[in-house]
């Protein structure tokens, strides 16, 4: 009786240890469960930072000057509270080493917008990228009908997959929708970014030792990823936040008012205007030589230049595709058409001179561009920038980490989020 007493006991005592084996691990699944929690409100809290550094921004251009661009006291290792840190990082300034780190938000107008280019310019991006992908197939994915020239895929391609999707027939949605164009893998995407942080990180940088594959050369390949967008835009506004002239409602009156014409050039100015849609037939044009003190009695191409934004012929709120000489990277300007090569040279050393452009004018009163490469590049481009992108790294004690990548639009009478994704 009293060895079965024990063997009772013995087993009694297996079974209160494994429930407290069981009840240990299950606490410490509790704790990484919350501090997994904790992490995300912690990143989220970057992302909270950066809507009210762009809320904030009062400049009419954006460059990288802005305290949206790089400003570690917002965006580096801020502590809410002991162990409770975020990070905002961003890919380095053009020109930085790619190991460098920038504390700050991602402009979607430094990049192409894929939604809003043709063949030639993808095509050109993507040999700039070395990348192995193919322009006609993303056209081929956005254009909404089944034509399929040399090299593309329409919906009998994505049919004919071993797991079938339809091909979308319109505008990309999203960024990552492009990794279900053909051909584009993952690693064509992400290129060696694929933590998405914009630098160069030991594991990027090692060959084939450490995931992901990487060629080791000290320099990072960003992908598609860190050169395209399907969110930028730029609001039919002046510089001033107003609407502009419309082409085909020009009066004299207007003229006088907003920009101080004389009395005759406004009138010429109107005249000149009737039924075009061209703001460089503005370009010679003079008044009677009685202008008043201060009113404007000639147009120059300088003029014109310098308030080529003050004038439209597009009835929409919104103006896709343009891309920011402030901020985009090389590969993108290099990638823009009519742009000459030696022009993207210039800007570059330009926007390491001063303040950045404050008007797109400034290519050519800064001798960058003449006046028949300006009217041909002028429609491209921009100095405003209206989408972000915020990629947030929160951590809380117990070693949760969570990394929100969050694509925010400010053109509207407050910022609102159009992508969110938590890794």
């Amino acid at each position: 009786m009293l060895i079965v007493v024990l063997w009772l006991l013995m087993v009694l005592g297996f079974v209160v240890l494994g429930l407290n084996r069981s009840t240990q691990l299950l606490q410490a699944r509790s704790r990484g469960a919350l501090a997994q929690v904790q992490a995300r409100w912690v990143a989220r809290a970057g992302v909270e930072r950066a809507f009210e550094r762009l809320d904030y921004d009062l400049t009419a251009y954006d460059w990288s000057g802005d305290e949206w661009y790089d400003d570690p006291g917002m965006f580096d290792a801020v502590e809410l509270a002991d162990g409770f840190m975020f990070w905002v990082t961003a890919p380095v300034k053009e020109g930085d080493p790619d190991d460098a780190a920038r504390f700050g938000l991602d402009d979607e107008s430094s990049r192409m917008t894929v939604n809003a280019y043709g063949n030639a310019a993808l095509t050109r991006l993507l040999e700039n990228l070395n990348s192995e992908a193919n322009a006609q197939t993303i056209i081929d994915w956005r254009d909404g009908n089944s034509d399929q020239p040399p090299g593309g895929a329409e919906a009998t391609y994505y049919a004919d997959l071993r797991y079938p999707y339809d091909i979308a027939n319109a505008p990309f949605r999203t960024h990552r929708e492009l990794m279900l164009v053909k051909g584009i893998t993952p690693e064509l995407f992400f290129g060696e970014d694929t933590n998405r942080n914009g630098r160069l990180d030991f594991n990027e940088n090692d060959g084939d030792r450490l995931a992901p594959a990487d060629d080791s050369d000290g320099t990072l390949n960003r992908g598609l990823a860190g050169v395209t967008s399907v969110y930028a835009y730029r609001l039919n506004q002046t510089m001033t936040g107003t609407p502009p002239l419309q082409f085909d409602n020009i009066n004299a009156s207007q003229l006088q008012t907003r920009f101080f014409f004389s009395d005759a050039l406004a009138e010429a100015a109107a005249d000149r205007m009737e039924g075009q849609d061209d703001i460089f037939r503005l370009v010679g044009l003079r008044g009677n030589g009685e202008a008043e003190d201060g009113e404007i009695d000639e147009i120059d191409f300088e003029w014109v230049a310098n308030h080529y934004e003050d004038f439209t012929d597009e009835e929409d709120e919104v103006i896709a595709g343009r891309v920011n000489i402030n901020t985009a990277r090389r590969a993108v300007l290099e990638a823009l058409p009519q742009l000459p090569d030696e022009a993207v040279s210039d800007i570059l050393a330009a926007r390491e001179q001063g303040t950045g452009f404050t008007r797109i004018g400034g290519l050519f009163t800064s001798n960058i561009l003449d006046e028949d490469e300006f009217r041909r590049v002028a429609p491209r481009v921009t100095v405003r920038s209206n989408v972000f992108r915020v990629l947030s790294r929160g951590v809380a004690p117990g070693g949760g980490s969570v990394t929100v990548e969050a694509v925010i639009d400010r053109g509207g009478t407050r910022p609102v989020v159009l992508y969110w994704h938590e890794r």
